[in-house]
C-alpha cells in the first residue's frame, strides 16, 4: 500500500521572526480590545500570543511603537485602495469620483473597526504636538496633495497642505461616528461625505 506523506515545511528564521511579530500585533489588539491600551500589560499581549515576554521586546520598545506600526500598516493599506482612484481623476468628475472614493474608505474603515479603535485609544493616551499637527494619515495627506495637483487646482504655497488636513479632519469625523455610531447608516455617511467635500472644494477653489 503507497502511502502519501506531505513535504514537511520548515520556515526560514527570518519567516518566524515575520509571523511571532505579526502574532504580537494580533495579540496586542485583543488585548488592547479587552483591556483598554493605557491598562494592557505588556506580559498579557506575549501571554495570548504564547511567546515570552522577553521576545516582546526583541520586536518593539513598548507599546507605542506596536500601536504605531498598527497605525502605519492601516493606513499604507488604505491609500493602496484608494490608488486606482487616482488614476480616474481627469476622466471622473469630481462628485463621482468623491463618491467612490467615500464608499472605498467607509468600507475599509468598517472592516479594520477594531484597529481604528485602537488607534483611537493610542490618540487618547497622548501624542506628540508633531504627530497632532500633521495627522494621524501622513500617506492619505499625500495622496490628498497629488490628487489636487492633478485636478489642476490652483493654490498658493501652503494652501494645498491646508486644504487636505482639512478634507482630513472632516472625514475622520464622519469615519468614527459611521464605525461607532449605530444610528447613522452607510448611505448618509457616504452623502454627507459627498457634498461636504465637494461644496469645500468648490468653495475654496472658486474664491
Amino acid at each position: 500500500m503507497n502511502v502519501s506523506v506531505s513535504p514537511v515545511t520548515t520556515m526560514t528564521r527570518k519567516e518566524k521572526k515575520e509571523a511571532t511579530r505579526r502574532e504580537l500585533k494580533r495579540a496586542a489588539i485583543a488585548c488592547f480590545e479587552e483591556f483598554g491600551f493605557a491598562e494592557t500589560q505588556i506580559g498579557q499581549i506575549t501571554a495570548e500570543a504564547s511567546v515570552a515576554k522577553g521576545t516582546f521586546y526583541v520586536h518593539f520598545k513598548d507599546k507605542l511603537e506596536l500601536i504605531d506600526e498598527l497605525l502605519r500598516e492601516f493606513n499604507e493599506g488604505f491609500v493602496a485602495r484608494l490608488l486606482p482612484h487616482l488614476g480616474k481623476l481627469q476622466a471622473t468628475r469630481l462628485p463621482e469620483l468623491v463618491e467612490a472614493v467615500a464608499d472605498e474608505f467607509l468600507t475599509y474603515w468598517h472592516e479594520n473597526r477594531t484597529v481604528i479603535a485602537v488607534i483611537s485609544q493610542r490618540a487618547i493616551a497622548g501624542m506628540a504636538p508633531n504627530e497632532i499637527r500633521d495627522g494621524m494619515n501622513p500617506q492619505m495627506l499625500g495622496w490628498l496633495k497629488l490628487g489636487m495637483q492633478q485636478l489642476g487646482f490652483s493654490v498658493k504655497p501652503g494652501e494645498a497642505e491646508l486644504v487636505a488636513q482639512g478634507l482630513l479632519s472632516m472625514w475622520l469625523r464622519i469615519g468614527l461616528q459611521f464605525v461607532f455610531n449605530d444610528t447613522i447608516d452607510r448611505d448618509t455617511a457616504r452623502d454627507v461625505l459627498v457634498r461636504m467635500t465637494v461644496g469645500a472644494i468648490d468653495r475654496v477653489f472658486s474664491l
